[in-house]
């Protein structure tokens, strides 16, 4: 087994989903990836997992600051602090929009559509509004329920004024109040992704398994395969994906500069999340002049670093090159190669048959 500068992961494109746009959810789907499990279904444990793509081991670099371990619980807060919920195993997201904008001051004996949206609002809480009584009038139960109301809420309508109890007139603090609450749900929209990968046996397996993985925590995968020619022209040329399962190969020396730089967003260029950080793009401009070797290191260190909290991809692993030889042949030492043709770089020193010489 050999191994190649090249890996596989998933690319978020950033600029063809709304919720992938949020860097929380780009990280719960990191933590809720079991690469180990990928590593051993996929390629039975013959590879690497991965979360870079500088492949810091390849290059004798240091592995990023941060590594996103298998982590659901990580998963489950970052997108319930995201607004999303759990509805029959699945997240969703709960979109609302306001009843009504209160903008006038109302007391009792005030009649008219503002007071009737007040009482819808109010009547949304039993607790608050029993009655329930849609009038468009302002009488005493409607002053009863905003008192309760105002109580509710005391900390912020109340207590500014050292008010015990409310007053039941609404005035600017209860507005307020009133705007935040009186919502209705508008529509559900679940978390759900489309994948889109190569007609490969080993990618398919892939996002098959991620597609188990991620709806068991909750999050839809629909996965569509496509033959590598079609891939290339309909959706990775024109950038016409959600996600995508590719894999990228570098060269004897790193160079991410054409698979992130944000000048590379569009076709040809390589940067297949369509990622844009303005401090990247500067790191990775002054890394292609940098000749001092220490200094370069450095810098590369400090793109993966910022890559890895950004999230634009997930790395999930790097096979190991195969092939076979016949045991009878030793001295074989390359472990590392540039690419396939490179596996007989060291063959003169390859030997089958020893014999003993007297010195």
């Amino acid at each position: 087994a050999l191994s190649l500068p090249r890996y596989f992961a998933l690319f978020f494109n950033l600029e063809n989903s709304e919720f992938l746009k949020l860097k929380e959810i780009r990280q719960a789907l990191n933590y809720i990836t079991d690469k180990q499990t990928i590593l051993e279904k996929v390629l039975g444990a013959k590879g690497e997992i991965i979360n870079t793509p500088i492949l810091p081991e390849f290059y004798g670099l240091n592995p990023p600051s941060k590594i996103y371990e298998f982590n659901p619980e990580k998963a489950e807060n970052l997108l319930t602090k995201s607004g999303f919920e759990k509805q029959d195993g699945k997240f969703v997201k709960v979109v609302k929009e306001r009843i009504f904008e209160f903008k006038s001051d109302l007391k009792k004996g005030n009649q008219g559509e503002e007071v009737r949206a007040l009482q819808q609002c109010l009547a949304q809480d039993p607790e608050i509004y029993p009655e329930a009584i849609i009038s468009g009038f302002f009488g005493q139960k409607t002053k009863e329920a905003v008192v309760r109301l105002q109580e509710k809420y005391k900390e912020e309508i109340l207590e500014p004024f050292g008010l015990e109890k409310g007053t039941g007139e609404v005035k600017e603090k209860t507005r307020q109040i009133l705007n935040q609450i009186c919502q209705k749900e508008k529509e559900i929209l679940p978390l759900k992704f489309t994948l889109i990968t190569v007609e490969d046996s080993q990618l398919v397996e892939t996002a098959k398994v991620l597609k188990e993985q991620w709806q068991n925590f909750g999050i839809e995968l629909e996965v569509i395969t496509y033959p590598i020619f079609q891939l290339k022209q309909e959706i990775i040329k024109p950038r016409n994906y959600e996600i995508l399962l590719f894999g990228e190969v570098l060269g004897q020396i790193p160079d991410p500069f054409p698979f992130w730089h944000s000048s590379q967003k569009k076709d040809p260029g390589l940067n297949l999340s369509q990622y844009e950080n303005k401090k990247v793009d500067k790191l990775l401009e002054k890394v292609r002049t940098t000749l001092d070797l220490p200094s370069a290191k450095e810098l590369f260190e400090e793109f993966q670093d910022i890559l890895v909290e950004d999230a634009p991809a997930l790395f999930l692993y790097r096979p190991d090159y195969l092939y076979f030889v016949s045991r009878e042949i030793q001295g074989i030492q390359t472990k590392i190669i540039v690419d396939s043709s490179k596996r007989f770089s060291d063959i003169e020193n390859w030997y089958i048959k020893t014999r003993r010489i007297w010195k």
